[in-house]
């Protein structure tokens, strides 16, 4: 009011600022009145439990670091070729949701091939055409490559077959280089790779020979073209014997772990435009904590906490109300920590029985390195992931 009594320019020009101000403080204050009106019964649960995230899903947060990894090593020549990767993981990390979002972080053309499809097994036309209906797709979508080219390509193409499928692959692709632009490379990520070799294994050797075939094409691609491989699974190719050593001498390893902290924080505060939700003082800290970023149990949790909250018809999430959300998630969660307990195999079980037991762990040890690598313990033996601590003191107690 004083502001308004006074004539001076500088009053006036501060009472049009404030006045400036209180409007846009009262629309928000009623956007927040609406939002609490619009979600006072129930609240949309955006977290999805399992499913890989597709591209421009706003589930997907950070991973800026590992797709920078990645990028270095598309960019970074090594004996003069771009490197082959080697993308690996514990399962359950988000490893196929990064593949699907690598080109909104990077400037990168990638192609996914997920070797869980039926016909990326079949056979090795099967195999081919899987890759060059997606490399097309992709191509396609990123306006790299015209469409009436794309169509007079495929107006010319007839049916693979096993004796022109290699043959014929080579046209193609010196075709596709043809017209990619100057410096461009295609990413051929190669999703859950090790169903190969366990494809391989079931066969006899005649049968198993395409498998081997399709290796010594990737690594000619690897050597000798615009394609750049990064193998994407669960372990290195060392864990998988010298089957894949044979054809792949060197590989760049990239390791994908655990969310950090605020991107834990940036998953449950702004999973949607205008998420309602407050967390209470620590509720956050404690969710990290808990889960210590791993993004399945993170997702898994939050989205229990959202069921729990809809329950109660509240918009404000307590601590009392995550140990809830904790105890609803150990059950769904069963399928997870059991991969987590069978790919330790009996050692690391034993090991882990040993130490919920507080029981002597020195005949174990060696099993600690995989533990280890796969976050599962620290090096003095501590659990990482307190829920998963949770599910094994309770399977041990079972037990007995």
């Amino acid at each position: 009011s004083t502001l308004s009594y006074s004539q001076h320019p500088e009053n006036l020009r501060f009472l049009s600022i404030a006045n400036m101000w209180e409007e846009v403080i009262d629309q928000e204050y009623n956007s927040f009145l609406r939002a609490e009106e619009k979600y006072a019964e129930f609240i949309p649960n955006p977290y999805k439990v399992g499913p890989a995230l597709k591209e421009g899903d706003s589930l997907f947060v950070g991973r800026a670091d590992i797709a920078r990894l990645i990028e270095q090593s598309v960019l970074s020549p090594h004996n003069g070729t771009s490197q082959t990767i080697l993308f690996y993981g514990p399962k359950r990390t988000g490893k196929t949701s990064l593949l699907h979002h690598l080109p909104r972080l990077i400037p990168i053309i990638r192609v996914i091939i997920d070797i869980q499809a039926p016909h990326a097994r079949q056979d090795v036309a099967a195999h081919l055409s899987y890759i060059i209906n997606e490399t097309e797709s992709e191509l396609q979508m990123r306006g790299v490559i015209q469409d009436s080219i794309l169509r007079s390509m495929i107006a010319q193409r007839s049916a693979l077959t096993e004796d022109s499928a290699f043959s014929y692959f080579e046209q193609w692709r010196s075709q596709i280089e043809a017209y990619l632009p100057q410096e461009t490379r295609v990413l051929l990520c190669i999703d859950e790779y090790e169903l190969l070799q366990i494809e391989w294994k079931k066969f006899s050797e005649k049968k198993a020979a395409w498998i081997e075939n399709i290796l010594a094409l990737y690594r000619n691609l690897a050597q000798h073209s615009r394609f750049i491989l990064m193998f994407t699974g669960s372990h290195t190719f060392e864990e998988q014997s010298s089957f894949w050593a044979e054809y792949f001498s060197y590989v760049r390893p990239i390791r994908l772990g655990f969310l950090e902290h605020p991107d834990v924080v940036a998953l449950l505060t702004e999973p949607r435009p205008d998420f309602p939700v407050r967390y209470g003082e620590g509720v956050i800290d404690e969710i990290f904590r808990q889960t210590h970023g791993q993004p399945f149990l993170v997702q898994a949790l939050a989205c229990k906490l959202i069921d729990r909250l809809n329950n109660k018809s509240a918009l404000d999430a307590t601590l009392e109300d995550v140990t809830a959300a904790v105890e609803e998630t150990l059950g769904p969660g069963e399928v997870f920590f059991s991969i987590y307990w069978h790919n330790a195999g009996e050692q690391g079980q034993q090991s882990l029985r040993a130490l919920v037991r507080d029981e002597d762990n020195s005949p174990y040890r060696l099993a600690w390195k995989w533990l280890i690598q796969n976050e599962v313990i620290d090096s003095s033996g501590a659990f990482i992931i307190p829920m998963f601590e949770r599910w094994v003191r309770d399977k041990v107690n079972k037990e007995h």
